[in-house]
């Protein structure tokens, strides 16, 4: 029996008792835990060894003692909820309460190690700035007391400026002059090509014979101006020389100042960047230092309620086991019956046929067997509720049609018709009837087809075509010494191996004596004549081979019948072998009918016995 005791703790934050309000401020920066880290704590090794050590429990440790506790939230409010299991119920409530008071304690002293570890780191830290901060000044003032520092390299900028700007004054009034007196030479020589002297001139005359004073002095006054246009151009090209080489200078020094700006902003940079992580780490120092000297490492955990002595135990639940055990129970046997359902891959359904194999349904046939009754007076037909794997259904006989109001005489009839409208209604009369293993039952379907077509009035012929295990000569109750593997050995009229069987309207022929080699004599051309001839007399030819996926004699007897009808046993034929069936089938260039299903349950009340009327003896 385990009793349990309960307590709760409510959290908070010691913040009441301050008045200053950089001590609140600091509050919310404290090492504080969230409400599931004191839910993570409280069974921490250190606390547990703490409630061992104080209540002298030497046969505990920290393990065993956390499998007794558990601590969880409660909803929506800043209360956790410890408990503590024991079989001693005043021992449970010791440790509750103990453990309550060690939390605490052990809480209050990791949060003022956690202040003193984080006041000294602060103190190096604060330090070790500070060092970095006076490097960072004296690095400044060497660069600022350099000879080419930037103020001056500014200045030195604004001389050039002003420089350039007076060249600059001194070049537009070159330029002005030089244009004026281009333009008081072209004046010049335009006069002197208009005077009476250079008109003479270029009509022959001589200098000598004409009167030349005005063309002469207008010629002294062209070289006047075109000396002095001489000297104003000399006087633009030292102007615009030394506005060159102003440009680069200026160029030159700008660059030099860029770099120089760069480098003092970031030694500026550096110098605040340090004043202020400096400041913040003397704050953070103070802060520490304040809250150490007002207990604020003090926890505000506090006891909600203490735990009191249990007097009913939670262990063990009965009715709490009893329903765990029935829920595990139905969950097991669902995934039992589901993984039994997924992992059968046999053929169970007529939704087996039409989906996954996709070939017509012609019907289904139960599990059953003719017999007789408890006293042995009466016939009756046997439908057992689960089929025996173990039981060939070939060993049936198929006189139980004979039995009047048997339900298997619908369920043939039904399959016959179906058969009818897929093969015979076409002109194809020669019907294979095959399975895929032994012991399905396929020469019991196939005796009682040929019996219920002959009971509906068509001429039937039954042909043995199994020459390794033939029954049917067993089920009719004839002789099997002549049969079909003497007429296709010795080539003999098919006529005379023919044998009427009790049924009106059907004829057996027998598979006769079993030949060595079975594919060679079916693969002759004289079983196609054969069977030619034989369409003319009968509606209707059923043919009973081996399984098709063991030996290769109902491929051949595939390609030379009309149509294959495929008998699949219920809950025994693996979907993967009806495959590799009917793919042996079309190997053999024949044609599917349909499937039929045999072994499905016998109605749906599972009737154990079918009474019918007494037979004489």
């Amino acid at each position: 029996m385990v009793l349990q005791a309960d307590d709760s703790k409510q959290i908070g934050r010691k913040m009441e008792q301050l008045d200053l309000e950089d001590v609140i401020s600091l509050a919310s920066k404290m090492p504080d835990y969230t409400m599931q880290s004191y839910v993570t704590q409280i069974k921490s090794d250190g606390v547990l060894q703490r409630v061992i050590n104080k209540l002298g429990l030497a046969d505990y440790n920290p393990s065993s003692l956390q499998g007794m506790i558990s601590a969880s939230l409660i909803k929506d409010t800043n209360l956790i909820e410890v408990r503590v299991a024991h079989s001693d119920p005043v021992l449970a409530a010791n440790i509750a309460n103990t453990l309550d008071s060690e939390f605490v304690n052990f809480i209050t002293e990791t949060n003022l190690e956690k202040l003193t570890k984080s006041g000294t780191l602060l103190e190096q830290q604060t330090n070790e700035e500070e060092k970095n901060y006076q490097n960072a000044v004296s690095a400044l003032n060497r660069f600022l007391i350099q000879p080419r520092n930037p103020d001056l390299l500014s200045k030195d900028i604004e001389n050039i400026s002003d420089l350039l700007l007076d060249h600059e004054k001194n070049k537009m009034l070159a330029e002005v002059e030089v244009q004026e007196l281009n333009g008081l030479i072209n004046e010049l020589n335009n006069r002197i090509e208009r005077t009476p002297t250079t008109i003479a001139i270029k009509d022959g005359a001589t200098e000598r014979t004409i009167d030349n004073s005005d063309y002469y002095s207008l010629q002294r006054q062209l070289r006047q101006k075109q000396y002095e246009l001489e000297g104003k151009k000399a006087k633009l090209a030292t102007i615009e020389n030394a506005i060159s080489a102003l440009r680069a200078r200026w160029e030159s020094v700008q660059e030099e100042l860029t770099v120089k700006q760069m480098e003092h902003d970031r030694l500026k940079g550096e110098v605040d960047r340090l004043d202020k992580t400096r400041n913040v780490l003397h704050q953070k120092l103070t802060d520490i230092r304040i809250a150490k000297s007002v207990n604020q490492g003090e926890t505000t955990v506090k006891f909600a309620s203490p735990a009191s002595t249990p007097t009913a135990p939670i262990k063990p639940n009965i009715s709490f086991n009893v329903m765990i055990g029935l829920i595990l129970g139905f969950s097991i046997s669902v995934v039992i019956a589901f993984s039994v359902e997924l992992l059968d891959k046999t053929i169970k359904s007529k939704m087996d046929i039409l989906r996954k194999l996709k070939i017509p349904y012609l019907g289904s046939v139960p599990y059953c067997y003719r017999t007789k009754s408890r006293d042995k007076k009466q016939n009756i037909i046997w439908y057992p509720r689960r089929e025996n794997k173990n039981i060939s259904y070939d060993d049936v006989s198929p006189d139980m049609l004979e039995i009047p109001n048997s339900p298997v005489i619908e369920l043939y009839r039904a399959i016959c018709t179906g058969i009818w409208y897929q093969a015979i209604d076409k002109d194809r009369k020669v019907i294979l009837c095959t399975s895929t293993e032994p012991k399905e039952g396929n020469s019991n379907i196939t005796a009682n087809l040929a019996v219920t077509f002959a009971q509906t009035g068509f001429r039937t012929l039954l042909i043995d075509g199994d020459l390794r295990r033939p029954v049917q000569h067993k089920f009719f109750g004839i002789n099997n010494h002549y049969g079909l593997s003497n007429i296709l050995l010795n080539n003999l009229p098919f006529q005379k191996v023919l044998t009427p069987s009790s049924y009106p309207g059907l004829d057996i022929m027998t598979s006769g004596p079993l030949p060595p080699n079975p594919p060679e004599l079916l693969s002759g051309q004289y079983i196609k004549n054969m069977l030619n001839e034989i369409v003319d007399m009968y509606d209707v030819v059923l043919i009973d081979s081996p399984p098709i996926v063991s030996v290769t004699d109902s491929i051949i007897l595939a390609g030379l019948a009309h149509g294959t009808v495929l008998n699949v046993r219920t809950r025994f034929c693996h979907l993967d072998t009806v495959k590799e069936a009917i793919y042996r089938i079309h190997q053999g260039k024949g044609k599917i009918i349909g499937a039929i299903i045999i072994g499905v349950e016998g109605n749906k009340k599972h009737v154990h016995y079918q009474r019918v009327q007494r037979e004489s003896d």
